[in-house]
């Protein structure tokens, strides 16, 4: 935070000290006021964004299980038709035996 110094002792009744010190206390207090005028917005736009967020990120997870549960069930299906193919080639294997 920058310092305002005035030393000018004749033109003020006070020394540069306590002007400094004054500027240094406005300054606090316009940054408190603008600060404290955001925050509200800002609380009230976090919030909704934060339960925006958290909405989104739940679908995202919902629909990153119901991803590996569909490819766990694929990788099953593929399996059984891997195993009913191999099925099937003993098989045809077993007729050109007997004819």
């Amino acid at each position: 935070m920058a310092e305002i110094i005035i030393n000018y002792p004749s033109l003020f009744p006070f020394n540069s000290q306590h002007i400094t010190v004054f500027a240094t206390i406005t300054q606090l207090l316009l940054v408190r006021d603008a600060r404290s005028k955001d925050s509200g917005s800002y609380v009230t736009d976090s919030s909704a964004g934060g339960n925006e967020y958290r909405t989104l990120r739940q679908k995202y997870l919902m629909l990153e299980d119901e991803s590996f549960a569909l490819e766990r069930e694929l990788s099953d299906v593929e399996d059984e038709v891997k195993t009913l193919e191999d099925v099937k080639i003993a098989l045809l294997d077993q007729l050109v035996v007997m004819e």
